[in-house]
């Protein structure tokens, strides 16, 4: 442990507690602005928000637009990186807690409050929240179909978190300098690694299920990339913090949308059992989803209607072949790294 001032986790609310929000932001003119009036509807006079925007696309320049008492912009620079970023914002900012999200999330005030609560409140040291799809999502079928997998996997997520979305997130001060200040270069898993660094100091992180808004994946591609991201962070940091159980995890994962996809190949060999015993499989990942899309229904109101559901073949297969997309990105150094 560091010599840093810790508060008392003794359950007593700091009155109070300055707030700042870290916001990295690269190329994302087109939903800053939005994320930033959401944070600026937070009524709290006591919230500082710090980005660091730059890119191609004009990102700095709305940002500026919102320069003030409560908003720092910072540019940032080619290369740079979110964790570049991050380390800026960080040492510009003031607060005892830190809140971190993305430029393309809404943040609603009570979601905020959630999420920064038992950290204020001084039962932990850092907390987490989750996120679902933009409100003009909520009629895309393949932004559901993921919202319904994320859904259904957190109604069993213990209070107790293993790890942090850096979407939705907070840590007091005292722990994100205890965990390095974000000054370690990491290219990608900026919020997997804030997470095992605290987990590995003996500090707890509370899962909070209050969602940011964020835009889902709406192309094949991007859907992949993303999920080759996820994966691919615990494969990268796992290693140095002994996290052996999610790394095995990863792998059987990987192993398993590897062996669907290869299966095709024994069907000279295996003939009509093996294309039943493929198809039996795909039945039941079908199936499986069917469950967790009626209880999103249930439990959102979201309406699903004929037109989902005969989708879901589909998009059952574009999400086995996520499972196998890292084996795809280890390809070369940069793709294994690659954002």
């Amino acid at each position: 442990m560091s010599a840093v001032a810790r508060p008392a986790l003794d359950g007593t609310r700091k009155t109070n507690p300055s707030v700042s929000v870290l916001l990295p932001a690269w190329n994302d003119a087109a939903m800053i602005g939005r994320c930033l009036e959401s944070l600026l509807a937070i009524d709290r006079p006591d919230l500082e928000i710090i980005v660091c925007a730059g890119g191609e696309d004009g990102t700095l320049d709305v940002a500026r637009r919102y320069a003030g008492e409560r908003v720092i912009v910072l540019e940032q620079y080619p290369g740079e990186g979110k964790q570049g970023a991050l380390r800026r914002c960080f040492a510009h900012s003031r607060g005892d807690i830190i809140y971190l999200t993305d430029a393309d999330c809404v943040v609603p005030p009570d979601v905020f409050d959630a999420v920064i609560g038992p950290v204020a409140d001084g039962d932990v040291l850092a907390a987490t929240g989750t996120s679902r799809p933009l409100a003009e999502q909520s009629a895309a079928p393949f932004a559901l179909f993921q919202w319904s997998i994320l859904d259904a996997v957190e109604q069993n997520r213990p209070v107790e978190s293993t790890g942090l979305l850096g979407r939705n997130c907070a840590a007091s001060r005292a722990a994100v300098i205890e965990a390095g200040a974000f000054a370690e270069p990491v290219p990608i898993g900026t919020d997997y690694h804030l997470a095992k660094a605290l987990l590995a100091r003996g500090e707890h992180i509370r899962f909070v299920p209050a969602a940011v808004e964020t835009p889902y994946p709406t192309s094949p591609l991007a859907f992949l990339r993303q999920q080759s991201r996820w994966l691919r962070n615990i494969f990268l940091h796992g290693p140095r913090y002994g996290d052996n159980a999610e790394i095995r995890a990863c792998a059987r994962t990987v192993a398993l949308g590897a062996g669907f996809y290869l299966w095709p190949l024994s069907w000279r060999w295996t003939r009509l059992p093996g294309l039943l015993i493929w198809l039996t499989g795909l039945t039941a990942l079908v199936a499986l989803r069917v469950r967790y899309a009626r209880a999103l229904s249930a439990r959102r109101g979201v309406v699903l209607g004929p037109a989902y559901y005969l989708r879901l073949p589909w998009y059952t297969l574009l999400d086995v072949a996520a499972w196998v997309w890292p084996l795809v990105d280890a390809v070369s150094r940069r793709r294994r790294l690659r954002w």
